[in-house]
C-alpha cells in the first residue's frame, strides 16, 4: 500500500479551459472565454484540452476513474492507462469533500487501494498523470466520491457467556483494577467487568501463540460496564484466526498509590501518529523510569495498527500506532490506553505483584523468565515492547506459562521476518496474582 503523505495540495480546479500566466499568477480560463488572473472556477466537469503556449502540461487527461469495490476498510480505485511514454506514474488525490484534498499517493500501477479510512466517512477521489519530476502532469480526471460503510458491532451476549472465565478485582483505597484470562478470536465478544467502574482504562498484551499468524487485538466499545475485543490479522492475511488466550487489566483513570507507596497511572491519548510516535507526559514524574504498557482501544479505522512505545521516561513516553509495512498514514485517530508501574515487588490487599523491564534482550528466539516469587498457581503475565528498534509492527507473544516461569519472543508482523529475529527490543512486565 502506498503511503498517505499529508500535505495540503493546492484546490486543483479541473473544469474545462485553459491555464495561463498573467504576471506571476494563475488563471483559469473557463467555457465563457473570460479569464481572471488568480481566480479558480467551481464548476467540476473534465475536458482535457490544455494550451501548451501558455502553460507546460500534458495534453491529455485520465478518464473512467472508478471506484472497483468499497469494504469497511478501504476503496478499490482503478482508471484507464494513459498512452504516453513520458508517464512515470500517477498521482491520486484524497479529501473529506470535491473541492480541496488533504493527501496525496503515488503508482504505477492503473489501481490502488487506498486503505486506513474511516468508517462512516465520505472520501473523495481524483486521478492525474506525471512524468517522473513530478511537474508536468495530465489535468485532474473526473472527481469519485465514496461513503465507508460503518462496521457493525454485534448485540452483546448475555453476562455468563461474556464475563471473564477467572476475572479477579483489586479494591484499592481510592481506585478499582480487575485482571482476567480471555479466549478470543477473529469475532467480537464482550467481556463485561465484575464490577462497574467509573472510567475504565483497559490494556491487553501479550497473545498467546496458539495461532501461529502474525496478528493484533483489538478493542472497542470501553464503557462503565466492559468491553469488546477480538483478534484482527494484519492486512495481508485472510482476516482467519483461531483462539488464543491473551490477559487483560482494567484500571480506574488517573494517578494511584499502592499500599507499599508504588505509584502508577493510567490514561489515553487519542492520536493518528502512524509509523511516527508523540509524546505523552504523565501528571506527575515517577522516581524512575516506569514499565509501560500500551494497547490500541478503538476501532475508528479497520487497517489493522498496534500501539508501539519508545523512548520511556520518568515523565512520559513516546508512543504511535505502527502498521504491518510502518509506512502508510491514518487519518483517523485511535485511542490508545496505557498503564505505567513504577518497577516494584509488592502485595496490596490480595494482590501479589511484580514489576520490571529486561532491557534489550527479547528478539524472536525464546527468552525464559523466572518470577522472583512463588507462585501456587498461574499468574496473570502482561508485557509490552518499550522500544520500537523493529520497524514494522512486531509484538510480544508467550509460548508458555506456568507457575514458575513464562517463555515469549518477539514476532514480526509478516511470517517471515529475518529483519525482526535479528533485532532485539527491552520488554516490560506485569506478573500479577490475586487471591480472591
Amino acid at each position: 500500500m502506498m503511503a498517505l503523505r499529508s500535505l495540503l495540495l493546492p484546490m486543483l480546479d479541473p473544469n474545462r479551459g485553459r491555464i495561463r500566466i498573467f504576471d506571476g499568477r494563475v488563471s483559469w480560463k473557463v467555457d465563457s472565454g473570460l479569464s481572471t488572473p488568480g481566480a479558480m472556477a467551481s464548476r467540476r466537469h473534465f475536458p482535457c484540452l490544455v494550451d501548451h503556449m501558455y502553460f507546460s502540461l500534458l495534453s491529455f487527461c485520465i478518464l473512467g476513474v472508478t471506484v472497483q469495490s468499497v469494504s469497511a476498510a478501504e476503496v478499490h480505485l482503478a482508471w484507464d492507462q494513459v498512452d504516453d511514454a513520458r508517464i512515470d506514474h500517477y498521482q491520486i488525490f484524497i479529501g473529506y469533500t470535491p473541492e480541496q484534498y488533504i493527501h496525496r499517493l503515488e503508482t504505477t500501477s492503473t489501481s490502488l487501494k487506498v486503505a486506513g479510512l474511516g468508517t462512516g466517512t465520505t472520501y473523495f477521489f481524483a486521478v492525474r498523470a506525471c512524468d517522473r519530476s513530478g511537474l508536468l502532469c495530465s489535468a485532474i480526471s473526473n472527481i469519485i466520491g465514496a461513503t465507508i460503510p460503518s462496521e457493525q458491532i454485534p448485540t452483546p451476549p448475555s453476562n455468563d457467556q461474556a464475563t471473564s472465565p477467572n476475572p479477579a478485582s483489586v479494591i484499592g483505597a481510592n481506585f478499582q483494577m480487575e485482571i482476567g484470562e480471555i479466549n478470543v478470536n477473529e469475532m467480537w465478544q464482550r467481556i463485561n467487568f465484575q464490577q462497574a467502574f467509573m472510567d475504565p482504562v483497559v490494556v491487553i498484551k501479550p497473545l498467546s501463540f496458539y495461532g501461529a499468524h502474525p496478528d493484533v487485538i483489538r478493542v472497542n466499545g470501553i464503557d462503565q460496564q466492559g468491553f469488546w475485543v477480538r483478534i484482527q490479522e494484519w492486512d495481508y492475511r485472510d482476516a482467519g484466526h483461531g483462539f488464543d488466550l491473551a490477559n487483560y487489566l482494567a484500571i480506574e483513570r488517573g494517578r494511584h498509590q499502592l499500599d507499599n507507596g508504588t505509584w502508577l497511572e493510567a490514561g489515553s491519548i487519542l492520536t493518528t501518529a502512524t509509523n511516527a510516535y508523540e509524546y505523552q507526559g504523565f501528571s506527575q514524574g515517577f522516581a524512575s523510569p516506569p514499565v509501560v504498557l500500551a494497547s490500541v482501544s478503538s476501532f475508528n479505522a479497520t487497517q489493522a495498527v498496534s500501539a508501539r512505545l519508545n523512548r520511556v521516561n520518568h515523565s512520559g513516553f513516546f508512543v504511535g500506532l505502527l502498521d504491518q509495512d510502518a509506512y502508510d498514514v491514518r487519518s483517523v485517530p485511535e485511542r490508545i490506553d496505557f498503564v505505567a508501574w513504577e518497577s516494584s515487588v509488592g502485595v496490596m490487599q490480595n494482590l501479589r505483584f511484580e514489576v520490571g523491564r529486561l532491557g534489550e534482550a527479547v528478539n524472536a528466539m525464546t527468552y525464559r523468565m523466572f518470577y522472583q516469587g512463588d507462585y501456587a498457581s498461574t499468574p496473570f503475565f502482561m508485557g509490552d515492547l518499550l522500544t520500537t528498534n523493529n520497524v514494522d509492527g512486531a509484538n510480544l507473544r508467550i509460548n508458555f506459562i506456568d507457575s514458575d516461569r513464562v517463555d515469549f519472543w518477539v514476532q514480526g508482523a509478516k511470517e517471515v521476518d529475518m529483519a525482526t529475529s535479528q533485532v532485539s527490543e527491552d520488554v516490560g512486565y506485569f506478573i500479577l496474582d490475586v487471591e480472591n
